[in-house]
């Protein structure tokens, strides 16, 4: 998946699921949660589901969470031998959130070169 813009998503921006995947070169902006799960919710600009995914050079801003929810911008899970790479994540305003979060069985994960700007947890 490369060069997406996706603006102003509720819940998700980029959703992947599926090993050996690259996702390059995408912006994502304005994610938000969706009061269709309650007054709060989790919103996740990328996420993905799988091993050996490369996430390189993509741009999120803006994951912010409904309520008490969470802003996730980039969220690998299950992601061995995942690598992250020259990302620019960040937020406006600093609300609960994860810069880049390792979920599950995310082993051997490299996480190298990125801006992480303006969230709770850089790595998490």
């Amino acid at each position: 998946m490369e060069r997406v813009r996706a603006d102003g998503n509720t819940f998700a921006g980029i959703w992947v699921d599926g090993s050996s995947v690259t996702i390059r070169g995408n912006q994502v902006v304005n994610t938000t949660g969706t009061t269709a799960n309650g007054p709060s919710s989790d919103c996740l600009g990328i996420v993905t589901f799988g091993s050996e995914v490369r996430i390189l050079g993509n741009d999120v801003t803006d994951s912010v969470g409904m309520g008490s929810g969470t802003g996730f911008a980039v969220q690998v899970n299950a992601g061995s031998g995942t690598v992250l790479g020259g990302n620019r994540v960040g937020n406006a305003v600093l609300g609960a959130s994860r810069g880049i979060a390792l979920q599950g069985s995310s082993l051997n994960v490299l996480v190298v070169n990125n801006r992480v700007s303006r969230t709770t947890y850089g790595v998490w």
